[in-house]
């Protein structure tokens, strides 16, 4: 009824509040459209202060590391080549934790995507995403459980992918990715609704 009624007057669509009942996807597209036409639901974008702090952590411990096995000599071939190679793996870490977080995170009815349009999840693989305490969450984010394992990914600060678990958070707003959770699980509840209805 409110659906026909916004049609009728070409006004804008009220965006409700995170948990409301009304499952309808384009009551809560509040962050536009991607490329392709679909509507966002949600969107989660690294924080760029915690981007930089982690970023500049990684890059002086793998300096510092790199100090030690070049120019304090630790005794042993194998530790200084242990040394090198640990820091050699922080910096590279490093780069790819700035690469990774110059994208965000976009949710649509059909998918969990980068901005760049790189697919993380389809919403029809996901069972439940969990934001607890003993959850295994990245920082500041939420753990997605897959019904199906898939391919594994790291993309530091952002997201990783390992079996049929998907970590998003980083350096990410905790606030942002609540409300992703939360439309995830409005997502799951809608299509478990639509399932019993048909049966």
């Amino acid at each position: 009824m409110r659906a026909d009624q916004d049609e009728a007057t070409g006004g804008p669509k009220e965006a409700q509040a995170p948990g409301a009942q009304d499952h309808d996807a384009t009551e809560h597209a509040v962050f536009g459209r991607t490329s392709e036409g679909d509507l966002i639901l949600a969107r989660l974008m690294p924080s760029p202060a915690r981007r930089v702090i982690g970023a500049v952590i990684l890059f002086s411990l793998g300096l510092f590391v790199l100090y030690l096995a070049l120019w304090q000599a630790p005794e042993g071939l194998l530790l200084r080549l242990f040394l090198l190679i640990f820091a050699l793996s922080v910096l590279f870490g490093c780069l790819r934790l700035w690469q990774a977080t110059e994208r965000g995170l976009e949710l649509t009815p059909r998918e969990l995507r980068e901005t760049g349009g790189r697919r993380l999840a389809l919403v029809a693989q996901m069972q439940d995403a969990s934001r607890g305490a003993f959850a295994f969450k990245p920082s500041n984010g939420f753990m997605v459980r897959l019904d199906a394992p898939g391919a594994t990914v790291w993309a530091p600060g952002l997201w990783w992918r390992l079996g049929r678990r998907l970590g998003v958070g980083g350096v990410t707003s905790a606030s942002e990715a609540r409300f992703m959770a939360e439309q995830i699980n409005t997502l799951i509840a809608a299509r478990a609704q639509s399932r019993t209805e048909q049966d």
